[in-house]
């Protein structure tokens, strides 16, 4: 019996003497035992070695991912300090010369009002500076302060509107002056040299619960045929909005998600009924 299954048995035996007499049947029981590596024991420490693994093998892997993603938000938020320190000195510079225009033309009551309302537009870009982000109402209030500075300094040449139907502001939370130099490039590019009265819009939309629409529209002579809705309106380079542009892709991590960054960054412009330049609109994403 030299290759009986793993199992239990019962050997029986009985003799027959000369005289063809049986004996009473004799009975011995055993069993085959299994191989050490077909025994319940072993079985189950390979498996629960293979969860082991699989575990180890998962936790490795999640703390990589999790320091990679750490190492990437670190390094998005020393870029996006970088932008907005080497921004916020540009903005600055332009106030400074529409203050300065006012000093030059003796007209005091309308430098102290500028005065004001920029102190108080540089209070609110400090601390959106401080934190990295702010709410959408810190910004909307930043945009109206500016541009009733801009309105000062074109002289009421144009009128404008910001609306965020439906969004609740102070829940938004997106990087300060992230809209600003859009607006800045329509009012300097689109309206600046505009006869008619001016028009400018901004719009802020939420596309899905992660993702803002921002939309800038003016009236003005729209994008010129050689830069096709690519580069910025005219031949003058606005120092922010180059550097606004790099933002989205630096806040989604280079090519970011789908639909987001300046991949998304939309430039055209606006036709009449006649198909003659009617404006100009910039449609963006902001995570």
């Amino acid at each position: 019996f030299a290759n009986l299954a793993t199992g239990r048995y019962t050997f029986e035996v009985q003799a027959q003497n000369e005289d063809g007499q049986w004996s009473e049947p004799a009975h011995w029981s055993f069993q085959v035992l299994p191989p050490w590596w077909a025994t319940w024991w072993f079985r189950t420490l390979v498996a629960a070695a293979l969860i082991a693994a699989t575990y180890l093998f998962y936790r490795n892997r999640l703390q990589i991912i999790q320091q990679k993603a750490a190492d990437r938000e670190k390094i998005q938020d020393l870029e996006t300090a970088a932008l907005r320190a080497q921004m916020n000195p540009h903005f600055i510079f332009n106030c400074l010369q529409a203050i300065q225009s006012f000093i030059v033309q003796n007209d005091r009551d309308s430098a102290t009002i500028y005065l004001a309302r920029f102190a108080k537009l540089v209070r609110l870009a400090l601390h959106g500076s401080v934190d990295g982000r702010h709410s959408l109402a810190s910004e909307i209030a930043m945009l109206d302060n500016y541009l009733h500075l801009e309105q000062m300094r074109f002289k009421g040449k144009f009128e404008f509107s910001i609306r965020a139907e439906g969004l609740d502001t102070e829940e938004i939370q997106l990087p300060p002056m992230l809209v600003q130099p859009f607006v800045e490039n329509a009012l300097i590019h689109g309206l600046q040299n505009l006869e008619s009265p001016g028009k400018l819009e901004i719009v802020f939309s939420l596309n899905d619960p992660q993702v803002l629409g921002v939309v800038v529209k003016d009236n003005g002579p729209g994008f010129s045929e050689k830069e096709k809705g690519i580069t910025e309106k005219g031949a003058h380079k606005s120092v922010g909005m180059m550097l606004t542009q790099k933002r989205p892709d630096i806040l989604t991590g280079g090519a970011g998600k789908a639909g987001m960054g300046t991949r998304n960054l939309v430039r055209e412009t606006i036709l009449d009924a006649k198909g003659s330049p009617a404006g100009a609109r910039v449609r963006f994403l902001v995570p």
